[in-house]
């Protein structure tokens, strides 16, 4: 896809830029996103930690802690689907819109909220409903604004196309 993106982290100015974006199920993401001046960050993962280059330095997470969203949380909501309840610790709570559709998840860990994705402005794309409007959130990140100008599906997408990694 690409998309135009807002990233809001606590304490730290907001990036917004333009994104490539690639997506693959069930939890294989990568967001490369420019700003006026360049590559401003990217965050990828390819199933399990979640690594963020941004400001110059590479970061690689496990989903939780002060990245609390899994890499099947973000793929659910980049796809607008609801995320595989796997996880025996997590709950999800899924709102829908008058069509059915996932509109508002918000994946509860004791009891509390750690991490929303809000979905709207669905559209058809090769057949599948698409939310081109998605607000990613948790407290301790902040928040991910996207809106898609246009998706299109590809069929495969390597695996190594989910890596990203300081050059050696």
């Amino acid at each position: 896809a690409d998309a135009m993106v807002e990233m809001e982290e606590p304490g730290k100015d907001s990036v917004k830029g333009r994104a490539v974006i690639l997506v693959k199920r069930p939890a294989s993401f990568r967001l490369d996103i420019s700003g006026p001046f360049g590559m401003a960050a990217s965050i990828a993962s390819a199933g399990a930690d979640i690594t963020v280059f941004s400001e110059g330095s590479f970061k690689t997470y496990k989903p939780g802690g002060p990245f609390p969203a899994s890499p099947e949380d973000i793929v659910s909501a980049l796809l607008g689907i609801e995320p595989p309840s796997s996880k025996e610790s997590a709950v999800y709570v899924t709102s829908r819109d008058e069509s059915g559709r996932p509109s508002r998840i918000v994946r509860l860990e004791d009891g509390a909220a750690a991490f929303s994705s809000a979905m709207k402005d669905y559209r058809t794309v090769s057949g599948f409903e698409v939310p081109f409007n998605i607000e990613l959130e948790s407290p301790q990140s902040g928040r991910l604004s996207i809106r898609y100008n246009s998706v299109e599906p590809v069929t495969d997408i390597g695996d190594d196309a989910f890596l990203i990694a300081p050059a050696r």
